[in-house]
């Protein structure tokens, strides 16, 4: 008896996904298939009378393509995470560096007198500002938070999913 085979194209049709996530399967052996010189060939059965059905490999489709979802959103909020580190880094420098410029301006303060009115009104705009940047900070900081609590969440939810078992995950139990 003749084994019937079916192209790349043709079981991604069937099953419907795409030729590279079923290039993927037969390279982690999720699916049968024969080396035929540059291309693959897969036996009909090994679709159509498995013990998967294509209901079966839809469900692991989908499944694989929300992990890659949220494997990108993870990516991406680290990206944000990453970018408020560094802007709250560069906030705390500018918070230094006003602070500093406050210390000198109260030492010269005593020195000249007749600056004393200029220097005031320095110290006010410098203090508005640092006020202005501690509020800055803090919404950083409360973004961090956010972004922080959205990472664990995310996190738990990717470790949530690798330690059910596969037979778990594909009948959405546990």
């Amino acid at each position: 008896m003749d084994k019937k085979y079916i192209t790349v194209a043709e079981a991604a049709r069937k099953l419907g996904i795409s030729d590279r996530a079923v290039r993927q399967w037969i390279a982690s052996d999720k699916l049968q298939a024969e080396r035929n010189g540059r291309s693959w060939r897969i036996p009909a059965s090994a679709i159509s009378n498995g013990n998967e059905t294509e209901a079966d490999f839809r469900v692991i489709a989908q499944m694989q393509s929300e992990i890659d979802h949220l494997r990108n959103e993870l990516a991406e909020k680290d990206r944000k995470l990453a970018s408020a580190d560094f802007e709250v880094a560069h906030l705390n420098d500018m918070v230094e560096e006003k602070t500093d410029q406050i210390r000198h301006l109260r030492d010269g303060l005593s020195e000249k007198d007749a600056q004393l009115s200029r220097r005031d009104e320095q110290i006010e705009s410098l203090t508005q500002q640092i006020d202005h940047m501690t509020q800055v900070v803090a919404m950083s900081q409360k973004n961090i938070g956010a972004l922080t609590e959205q990472l664990d969440s995310s996190r738990q939810m990717i470790s949530d999913m690798r330690q059910r078992p596969w037979w778990q995950r594909l009948l959405r139990r546990g």
